[in-house]
């Protein structure tokens, strides 16, 4: 058995924006990197953790740093690969990356809103913004991810039935959505569910599978031309046990004065960190398990600017 437990990012500036984040690679906010802090130690935590064996994200960067935080707060000993994907993108928004939603009914040409170029949401799977994807394009990317991602894990834990393989899978609402529909469409067993039923997950909120492999094969897969799998993986057991976790965030308090929705600074909070003697998890280049000691030198020159700026002349 395999359990894959499905992680999204941390607030991003665009969040709080309100604008329309799928490729554009939009920043995690202070807040958004302190929840994924937050969500790193609740799994890397003796009694609230569990041991990752394989990690897969997408590469845009508000996902890959709060995986990269939990890659990092895992046990030196066994810290899992991280592997980044294209594949889980969230759905691309076409000529409206970067601009603002709204919640009324769609814009028409000569319509105020469409002037101010705001962008309701899309009203069907295969309804799309000029040049972006639909709902369903991106299910079937997200089928294209467990069959070249997913499966070979099914297949090996099938070798070993005593151990179960822990995947975690750090993405975007949408992709996450659309990635738990694919894997109950490769179940027969499992009445026809909408992938929206799976959306509206916090910042760096979790819902966690469990999945094995059927040993009945004549039934049919249930599933649509639009998503169809490689006829050569195997039908599978899918069981939902956790949705939209969150109990990580319940001391991640947003910062006052508007420090908390802006950007994520690495090098200022590398200067706060240092002056209050707080070490920050490290993070991890992409095959690397070593972390690098910090030295007194990095932590003169924030002192000696404390000091400086804070003399009363």
């Amino acid at each position: 058995m395999i359990t894959v437990t499905c992680v999204r990012h941390g607030e991003t500036v665009d969040n709080v924006g309100q604008l329309w984040a799928g490729w554009k690679d939009s920043q995690l906010t202070q807040h958004g990197m302190n929840q994924a802090r937050a969500v790193g130690a609740y799994f890397g935590d003796e009694t609230t953790g569990i041991r990752i064996h394989a990690m897969y994200a997408s590469p845009l960067s508000r996902a890959f740093l709060t995986a990269q935080q939990i890659q990092s707060q895992q046990p030196l000993e066994h810290r899992p690969p991280l592997t980044p994907t294209d594949l889980l993108k969230e759905q691309f928004w076409g000529d409206a990356e970067g601009h603002p939603f709204t919640w009324g009914p769609p814009p028409s040409k000569d319509d105020e809103t469409d002037a101010a170029g705001k962008y309701a949401p899309l009203t069907s799977r295969t309804s799309s913004f000029p040049n972006g994807e639909s709902s369903d394009d991106v299910a079937r990317r997200v089928d294209l991810f467990i069959s070249e991602f997913i499966i070979p894990h099914v297949l090996a834990s099938q070798a070993d039935e005593e151990t179960t393989l822990n995947i975690f899978v750090v993405s975007h609402g949408i992709a996450i959505a659309e990635l738990i529909g694919a894997f109950l469409r490769r179940d027969p067993s499992v009445a026809k569910q909408a992938p929206e039923t799976w959306r509206g997950l916090m910042n760096t909120a979790w819902t966690r599978m469990e999945i094995t492999t059927r040993i009945e094969t004549s039934h049919p897969p249930p599933i649509t031309p639009s998503t169809r799998v490689k006829s050569s993986d195997p039908p599978l057991s899918v069981r939902i046990t956790a949705v939209n976790q969150y109990s990580h965030l319940a001391n991640v308090k947003r910062q006052r004065g508007g420090i908390g929705s802006s950007a994520y600074d690495p090098k200022q909070s590398s200067i706060k960190t240092s002056l209050v003697g707080i070490r920050e998890a490290p993070l991890l280049k992409q095959g690397s398990s070593e972390i690098q000691p910090w030295g007194y030198g990095q932590l003169i020159f924030p002192v000696y600017c404390l000091l400086l700026f804070s003399w009363p002349y």
